[in-house]
């Protein structure tokens, strides 16, 4: 009898967008955040803070009414927003460290949520999970069953299944988890 695919005893094929780091005693997955599918948001937020940049150099210089300069910070917080977005998009990698321990997600060099650490005694089992996004998107978190059978996300924002399961699948190795642990 054959084990089944994708089993503890198979070698895993490695993801487009992934990078697998192991050493002795640690196994990292790597994941670049950069995307081509940044590109008409770099464009529309270059239109959208220049606009606002220019907007307020001649607003300034004519001495408006308070309120005329403070009606407009709702449209700064949105472009400093997507801005962000973008510096992180582009310059970001998200660390999930295994070992015997547990797991460890990291996410840098700019900071963003979803950072954890958890030890192997509070993970029962491993799981994907798909997640409906704006536009008819779709993407993948990969969550963690923790002593009261609640699900916890480890990753989020996985963007092929195949990265979900190799990641989840990675880490039930790692930890030694059974494959049907839950």
């Amino acid at each position: 009898m054959q084990p089944p695919a994708n089993s503890s005893t198979e070698k895993l094929s490695i993801p487009e967008g992934l990078d697998l780091i192991e050493s002795a005693n640690l196994t990292v997955i790597r994941r670049i955040w950069i995307s081509w599918k940044i590109a008409p948001l770099i464009l529309f937020a270059v239109v959208w803070d220049s606009f606002l940049v220019f907007w307020y150099l001649k607003a300034l210089k004519s001495h408006p009414p308070l309120a005329a300069v403070l009606f407009p910070l709702g449209h700064v917080a949105v472009g400093i927003g997507l801005t962000y977005l973008i510096v992180a998009t582009l310059l970001n990698k998200t660390d999930i460290e295994c070992n015997a321990l547990g797991v460890r997600v990291n996410t840098y060099p700019i900071p963003w949520s979803g950072n954890c650490a958890v030890r192997v005694d509070e993970v029962k089992g491993i799981v994907v999970r798909e997640r409906s996004g704006n536009q008819n998107s779709v993407n993948y978190a990969v969550m963690y069953i923790d002593p009261s059978r609640k699900e916890k996300k480890l990753v989020r924002g996985l963007t092929a299944l195949e990265q979900a399961t190799f990641v989840a699948q990675t880490i039930k190795n790692t930890l030694g988890l059974p494959e049907e642990s839950v």
